[in-house]
């Protein structure tokens, strides 16, 4: 039974086609036939074209088809397609009369049906010698051919009873049109089987490339509708459990997995492409997919089972596709599993084995899937391999020599940072067109010289191959999604490729590449959607008929958004379309001295501007926030206005971010840490507390991060504790942590956690240096041998305090100028400021030995110090001022106020100098004042803050 609605649209489909000169007599009280063109004057022929396109290729859910095949709306949508309105409103009423003569009489239907037939298949005559050209005809495997096709199936697949129910249903449609009646139980009738398995494979691919964008409570609805209609549809159990995976539903996604494959198992069900005996190959892929429900869960004993019974399964039914899918699994499941043991019985002994798959796997998975032709996988294996090379300082022996000259010998880490960059090269391969998209790629485009000498050379790789296949077996070549991929899956591989490009960046803390990363996913993502809105015949620029199958994949995009807006907290700050003034280079900034009657604050603009910003921040909900400049405050001194680097960042997310919220967690953890540390640094400790206890909610099992979430989070809990100065327990769990973090190969945050428990075993107990020394004298010699230059400079500016602690003053001094510059270009903004203010103190202690020994008569120590020349000191408080106002360190930019005050005191005999100490030991009081109110004013509020109305 073929769709009235479809054969409305093939009647305006006709209009495309040359009519014959016997079929020219139009009835006299019947719209004459419409003249459409493709000339330079008149497109209209191209107009009614994309307007059957758009309606022969919607796919959409049981609600969205009903409303769309009355025929009234389906008449309205035909008039506006054209760019004139006669000519659009005569096409629709001719369509209408020819659509209500065909329920005048059964004839009518069959002679349609006759005539669509010949547009694929034109009569040829005996007589002629050559045979008619098809020109004017509809290919058969062209876009319009397949959907008459499908009409013409649809209608005759029972004969006379299939042409007889679609009269009776043309009827039905003209006596509802007539009566303008669209009620939607009728036309949801009129929905065929193979429209509701589309819109199923179209929700199975969203939901699978777009990790959320189908809900539980959506999946349940929208397949309760379709199994009223058809309650026969596999696919509608496949969605459930794609759902509930995503979801993280246990029991329902391994009931709808067995419920899909029960059906795929019996007779009439799907038959592997890849299975070379012909028999129902599913029961390997049955298996696959249990293992990745088990992965997805932690499960990784149960996973590993699972794999294992794919690979037998695969193997016995030389499914060599199957058999690389799982080789791609096993590396990751090996990983989580030698985890799960660690955790449970403890490391292994010295000597003991792991039973470790090897990292090449995925290479020798790569290789496979490149000589299967499986180029998709081939590229996200590379991906992969790029990921654990650069994660446990690998070397791929291929790419090696590559990197190795006699001037430049490089260690092992930075040989598998290029080592991943060559890998992330090969893996952009599958993105553009090469040599491997000729006749080699697909059997049809072959010659059956070309195909058999394929399969030689393919039969002859396997047996050199000693990872290969076996010496009796031969790879056939299938034509299938996976050796022809389409451009969606092109673009998702292109995403997948900036994420691990944004990684490599990330692990060498290149802040700003990883940034432009993320900033190139999001226009590619913004490219594909619009060549995807011109495909179906929509402006470039309306995002509102966008499939949630046309965006990237939810993690990497979700990664892309926090390396964007985490670019403001590193390097200099002063980056971006921002309004404050910071990050001028070395010029020291010009003091104004205020007027006599000029207080800190005038009218208190200030402190309300700074108090609104945290309440709306780390408050109910999240709003624009407006931000004083400095040219609006008249004779300001100090930082420029209020303007928060947390802020900043929590806005770019805002703004970035997937609409669908409920997709992943990645952005809400980001989320989380930007008002953790704004809390933590105004003082604001019970609210920070609260989002602790959330970040530890999303790491690691509940989140799409990896226990690097976790142990970040455990990380915070130290710094919190060191805001409640309780140092002791910082630096006692700082230890613990570090153990954890060598043990796993985190080496990046090992170094963290040095650099951390060294500060805080110096600020915990300034009098004694000395215990500081060794975890920073760790932290450099661990990113030495990792390569982390950005850590190296901050665990150099560690080792520099703790020789100022001692009094070395020409060491400290050598210390800082080394990492000045890498911390400037790479480092968080805190980080900055700690540099900035240890330079000053630097400044201080130089004077203040100086001074000593020359009250001592040796005037040879340190003879070049000008002891009253403070212009360096107060330029470097500025300095470290500045950066501790960006990200709202209270307590810092308290003591920054605090030594400015003592710095002008001692220039007494300027009288514009005591103006300026007034000024910074009345901010330094106020913000005294500030973290005294922040706690009592966080201390009563509940912790239901947390979760997003």
């Amino acid at each position: 039974m073929a769709s009235p609605q479809h054969l409305g649209v093939a009647l305006a489909l006709g209009l495309l086609l040359p009519r014959d000169e016997d079929d020219m007599d139009d009835d006299d009280d019947r719209a004459p036939r419409p003249r459409v063109e493709d000339t330079e004057d008149d497109s209209s022929k191209h107009q009614l074209a994309c307007w059957v396109l758009r309606e022969t290729r919607f796919v959409g859910s049981v609600d969205e088809a009903s409303k769309r095949l009355p025929w009234a709306a389906t008449r309205q949508r035909l008039a506006s397609s054209f760019v004139d309105p006669a000519l659009g409103e005569e096409v629709a009423v001719y369509c209408t009369q020819q659509l209500v003569a065909l329920a005048e009489a059964p004839d009518g239907v069959v002679d349609l049906l006759d005539d669509m037939r010949s547009w694929l298949r034109p009569e040829k005559n005996e007589d002629d010698e050559e045979p008619m050209e098809r020109e004017h005809f509809l290919a058969p495997d062209s876009l319009f051919g397949v959907f008459v096709r499908r009409s013409l199936l649809d209608a005759t697949e029972t004969h006379f009873d299939g042409v007889a129910r679609t009269y009776d249903r043309v009827c039905e449609y003209v006596r509802r049109y007539q009566e303008n009646d669209d009620s939607g139980a009728f036309y949801a009738s009129l929905l065929t089987r193979r429209d509701l398995d589309l819109f199923l494979e179209r929700r199975i691919l969203a939901a699978a490339s777009v990790c959320g964008s189908v809900t539980l409570e959506e999946t349940e609805l929208e397949c309760s509708k379709i199994e009223a209609l058809e309650p026969d549809l596999p696919r509608s159990s496949y969605l459930r459990f794609v759902a509930s995976l995503y979801g993280r539903e246990y029991l329902g996604a391994l009931d709808h997995l067995h419920r899909y494959f029960d059906y795929a198992g019996s007779r009439g069900g799907p038959v592997s492409p890849n299975d070379e005996k012909g028999a129902r190959g599913v029961v390997q892929y049955a298996a696959l997919n249990l293992a990745c429900l088990h992965a997805r869960f932690g499960h990784a004993r149960l996973a590993s089972c699972a794999l294992d019974e794919a690979v037998r399964v695969a193997q016995q039914r030389h499914d060599h596709a199957c058999v690389t899918f799982a080789l791609g699994w096993l590396r990751y499941v090996d990983i989580r599993e030698a985890e799960y043991e660690a955790e449970t019985y403890g490391p292994p002994l010295p000597g003991e084995s792991t039973h470790t798959v090897d990292a090449l796997s995925l290479q020798r998975c790569a290789k496979r899937a490149k000589q299967l032709g499986l180029r998709e996988l081939e590229s996200a294996a590379l991906l992969c391999f790029a990921r654990d090379a650069l994660d446990y300082a690998r070397t791929d022996e291929c790419y090696e020599q590559e990197v190795l000259t006699r001037a430049y010998t490089p260690s092992k880490a930075s040989r598998a940072t290029l080592a991943a960059w060559k890998l992330a090269e090969d893996a952009a391969m599958f993105e553009a067109p090469g040599p491997r998209d000729g006749p080699d790629t697909s059997m049809l485009m072959q010659t059956p010289q070309q195909r058999l000498e394929r399969e030689r050379k393919e039969r002859r790789e396997g047996q050199q191959d000693p990872q290969g296949l076996p010496k009796d077996c031969e790879i056939k070549d299938r034509s299938t999604v996976a050796t022809n991929p389409t451009e969606g899956s092109i673009f998702r591989a292109r995403c997948r490729r900036f994420m691990v490009q944004a990684a490599i960046n990330g692990h060498n803390q290149f802040k700003r590449a990883q940034a432009l990363e993320g900033k190139a996913l999001l226009q590619a993502e913004e490219r594909y959607l619009q060549g995807q809105r011109r495909r179906r015949g929509l402006d470039e620029n309306d995002s509102s008929g966008d499939l949630p199958e046309d965006r990237a994949p939810c993690v990497p995009r979700e990664l892309a958004c926090v390396d964007i807006a985490f670019e403001c907290l590193f390097g200099d700050f002063d980056a971006g379309d921002m309004t404050h003034e910071l990050g001028e280079g070395l010029k020291p900034p010009s003091d104004v001295p205020p007027s006599e009657h000029l207080p800190a604050d005038p009218d208190g603009s200030l402190r309300a501007a700074s108090e609104a910003a945290t309440a709306k921040a780390l408050g109910l909900d999240l709003e624009d926030i407006e931000v004083p400049k400095r040219e609006e405050h008249e004779n300001h001194i100090g930082p420029p206005g209020l303007n928060v680097a947390y802020d900043i960042a929590l806005k770019k997310l805002e703004e970035n971010r997937c609409p669908n919220k409920g997709a992943s967690n990645i952005v809400e953890r980001a989320q989380y840490l930007l008002r953790f540390e704004w809390a933590v640094h105004r003082h604001a400790l019970r609210r920070a507390a609260a989002l602790h206890e959330a970040l530890l909610g999303v790491s690691p099992r509940q989140s799409d991060y990896d226990v690097e979430c976790h142990v970040e989070a455990l990380r915070c809990d130290l710094r919190l504790s060191v805001a409640r100065d309780d140092y002791e327990r910082a630096v006692k769990g700082a230890a613990k942590l570090e153990r954890i973090c060598g043990n796993r190969g985190l080496w990046a945050l090992q170094a963290k956690l040095l650099c951390d428990r060294s500060k805080w075993l110096l600020d915990g107990c300034p009098q004694e240096p000395v215990p500081a020394m060794n975890p920073a004298l760790r932290a450099l010699a661990l990113c030495e041998q990792w390569a982390l230059d950005a850590l190296h400079a901050e665990a150099t500016l560690r080792l520099a305090l703790v020789q100022l602690g001692l009094g070395n003053i020409p060491k400290a001094r050598d210390a800082f100028q080394q990492c000045q510059l890498k911390i400037l270009e790479q480092s968080h903004v805190d980080v900055q400021g700690d540099l900035w203010y240890a330079l000053a103190q630097c400044e201080l202690e130089e004077k203040a030995y100086a001074l000593r020994h020359r009250q001592e008569g040796r005037n040879d120590v340190f003879e070049n110090v000008d002891v009253k020349d403070f212009r360096k000191v107060i330029f470097f408080y500025k300095r470290a001022l500045e950066c501790y106002s960006y990200v709202q360190h209270r307590k810092r930019m308290q003591d920054c106020h605090y030594f400015l005050a003592r710095t002008y005191h001692q220039l007494e005999e300027d009288p514009a100098m005591m103006r300026l100490r007034d000024h910074h030991a009345k901010r330094a009081l106020e913000l005294q004042a500030d973290m005294n109110r922040a706690v009592a004013d966080f201390e009563d509020l509940p912790c239901m803050w947390i979760i997003d109305e």
